[in-house]
């Protein structure tokens, strides 16, 4: 059993909230309500927050491959490129989002073929969204066509499917069983008014598009925004820097998936059939927002709206627990806590493993990471001289 700071790993059976650690320390923990409900019967487990002062150790993120611009090759070079993932051979695919293409390299970083095209025809993309491994096979999200669109890992067309309903899932993750995690947005009728309230839902879906399983729904918070009338009618909305609370979500190949609502640091695991693994929660002090920070926002809003008034603006209290979470190519879980700071190029992060035991508080650079393969994640870059966007192989190191 993992100890840190004189504190042991509580896993309880959850038959009341708020609970307790009643003997698993020096005196019990004060944790928040739950924003999301627990399932009933599922194991809670808590652990103490891990101050940053407390926080010596760092993991390594070390470039093993870099894919930038060869003089005019087009091939090598990318415009908004989206996402990154690798299949289990560590072939990259990129998705190269402003030129409407997946860009494929071998394991060393050279091109092999281009998968897609701009178009709305079959295996062409339109504002693509999302990339993933489901399988043997690769899925796109082609967000403007509101389809799938699939390929074999060898590159050969398979099918397009639409939606059924809206544009489909967010955050796409593929699984080894061939179906694919997502978020999705939710229209739920208001009880009290005519009006539709949006949520967030997590589900499985087929390469067909179809939902497969319902994993979760969550609450959506309204981004701090400004909305002004335009002269030839309609409304603009213009979102600020300030972060409201998401939903964020990972997953291991083989199916386990974690989730979580960022307004508090609560986690929840599933198995791919949707069954509840455990909950988890630390007590994160959340960071205030401040009278600065309000100036800062609104004197980046007033380079869009010049007259934009303070008090037109909900401003939020506290800033969210959680800014993300990710899984590397060993199947631990890492939850990057919120962390309020003006300037640096490394961030609080917390690792747990599969069963939510604590394994390591410290922290990480920070890095765009997509996709985790072995000890290896991939992301993107961009040159602070040139403003080229590159894609990276980082090795993970944790400290000895």
């Amino acid at each position: 059993m993992k100890m840190r700071h004189g504190w042991a790993l509580c896993s309880l059976l959850v038959t009341a909230l708020p609970l307790a650690l009643n003997g698993c320390g020096p005196e019990p923990l004060e944790f928040p309500d739950w924003v999301v409900p627990v399932a009933e019967g599922t194991r809670i487990v808590e652990h103490p927050a891990v101050p940053i002062e407390e926080r010596a150790e760092r993991i390594e993120l070390v470039e093993d491959l870099v894919i930038s611009e060869r003089g005019e090759d087009p091939n090598y070079i990318f415009y908004r490129p989206r996402q990154v993932v690798a299949d289990p051979s560590g072939r990259m695919f990129v998705l190269d989002a402003g030129n409407s293409r997946v860009q494929v390299f071998d394991p060393d970083g050279e091109y092999i073929r281009t998968l897609g095209r701009e178009g709305q025809g079959p295996g062409e993309l339109s504002r693509p969204f999302g990339i993933a491994i489901a399988g043997d096979h690769l899925v796109v999200h082609d967000f403007s066509n509101g389809r799938f669109v699939v390929w074999s890992l060898e590159g050969e067309y398979i099918h397009d499917r639409r939606f059924e309903e809206g544009r489909g899932p967010s955050g796409l993750i593929g699984l080894e069983s061939g179906l694919l995690l997502g978020r999705d947005t939710v229209r739920q009728p208001s009880e009290e008014s005519r009006e539709f309230s949006l949520q967030r839902e997590l589900a499985i879906f087929s390469q067909e598009a179809e939902i497969v399983r319902r994993l979760q729904r969550f609450p959506r918070f309204k981004p701090v925004a400004i909305q002004r009338a335009m002269p030839g009618g309609g409304v603009m909305t213009v979102s600020t820097s300030a972060p409201s609370p998401a939903t964020v979500f990972a997953s291991t190949p083989d199916g386990d998936v974690y989730s979580g609502f960022t307004a508090e640091y609560q986690l929840f695991a599933f198995d791919e059939s949707g069954t509840a693994r455990w909950a988890l929660r630390v007590p994160w002090e959340r960071s205030p927002f401040t009278q600065a920070d309000i100036d800062e926002t609104v004197a980046d809003l007033r380079e869009a709206i010049e007259d934009v008034d303070v008090s037109e603006i909900e401003w939020p209290e506290r800033y969210p627990a959680i800014e993300d979470l990710e899984v590397d190519g060993r199947g631990r879980l890492y939850v990057f806590p919120q962390f309020k700071a003006e300037d640096g190029d490394e961030r609080p992060v917390d690792v747990y493993s599969r069963d939510g035991e604590h394994l390591f508080s410290g922290w990480i650079p920070r890095k765009l990471w997509d996709f985790a393969l072995d000890d290896f994640v991939y992301g993107r870059s961009t040159d602070e001289e040139t403003g080229e966007v590159r894609v990276v192989r980082y090795r993970l190191i944790w400290p000895d």
